[in-house]
C-alpha cells in the first residue's frame, strides 16, 4: 500500500489549526489530523505546548491546500513555510 498523505503544516495552536482546517473544508480539501505529544525536554522549543497537531492531506490535493495554505499565511503576515519535500518546518 503506498502512502501518498504529505505533512501540510503542524501547529500547537489550537486557533490556528482550527482556522485552517475550516479553510481546508471550505476549500473541498480531504486531510487527515494526527496529535503528536512532545517530549517534555523538547517542550521547551514549542513553547511549553504538551502536544503538536499535524495535518496531512492527499498528494492529489497537494496544490489546492498549499495555496489556501499560503492565502492564510499571507493574511496572518507569515511566509511560505515549507515545500512538499523539505526536511525542515516551523511551528505557525
Amino acid at each position: 500500500m503506498v502512502n501518498n498523505d504529505y505533512e501540510l503544516f503542524c501547529t500547537t495552536n489550537h486557533k490556528v489549526k482550527d482556522q485552517l482546517v475550516s479553510r481546508l473544508v471550505k476549500g473541498g480539501i480531504s486531510y487527515l489530523e494526527k496529535w503528536e505529544k512532545i517530549p517534555f525536554f523538547k517542550r521547551r522549543d514549542y513553547n511549553g505546548a504538551k502536544e503538536l497537531c499535524v495535518i496531512y492531506v492527499n498528494g492529489n490535493q497537494w496544490e489546492q491546500a498549499l495555496i489556501i495554505l499560503d492565502e492564510y499565511n499571507e493574511e496572518r503576515g507569515v511566509k511560505k513555510r515549507r515545500e512538499k519535500d523539505d526536511d525542515e518546518f516551523e511551528d505557525i
